[in-house]
């Protein structure tokens, strides 16, 4: 389906509906490789891997770490191009609020803020591919993505379903 496409059937989508379609994409898209990305991390610890040159020397952790990376060379341009369709959808349907904000709740302005940042403004799920794929050491992306909480992509995908989750509520309350 073509972008103009997709954005006409969106825009005709009731707030609800996008706030929904929306949910249920981002969630599909980035879930597994948020669920991976636990995994490496609940491993580290597991292990009590904490120190870099430990990480480095885990036969088992950097398997771990090849079969992700592996995985996610394969499905990586599709994943960006779904995601930039979600990006594309959310500066239309801006658009539309811009247009409409008379209709809208202050508190679902408010929340429909976070997610332009959250997604449109963010990027961290691009950044977690880009170092997957570029050969990283496992050291990098440890020290990067999976110790900094700010850059835990299964922390990033949690706040943003819940963002849209609020949104949801507040529209049908």
């Amino acid at each position: 389906m073509d972008n103009d496409k997709l954005n006409e059937e969106l825009i005709s989508l009731s707030e609800i509906q996008y706030y929904e379609w929306l949910k249920r994409r981002i969630i599909n898209l980035w879930l597994p490789l948020a669920i991976d990305i636990q995994g490496l991390k609940d491993f580290a610890k597991k292990e009590n891997l904490t120190i870099i040159s430990e990480i480095e020397s885990n036969q088992s952790f950097n398997n771990y770490y090849e079969k992700i990376k592996k995985d996610v060379k394969i499905y990586k341009e599709e994943v960006l191009r779904e995601w930039n369709k979600i990006k594309i959808s959310i500066v239309n349907y801006d658009e539309k609020i811009k247009r409409d904000v008379k209709i809208y709740k202050e508190e679902v302005l408010e929340e429909w803020h976070k997610i332009k940042i959250s997604i449109g403004d963010n990027q961290l799920p691009e950044e977690v591919i880009a170092k997957i794929t570029d050969d990283s050491t496992i050291s990098v992306f440890y020290e990067e993505y999976l110790s900094n909480r700010k850059r835990f992509l299964p922390n990033w995908l949690q706040e943003v379903v819940g963002i849209l989750d609020n949104m949801i509520i507040k529209q049908t309350g």
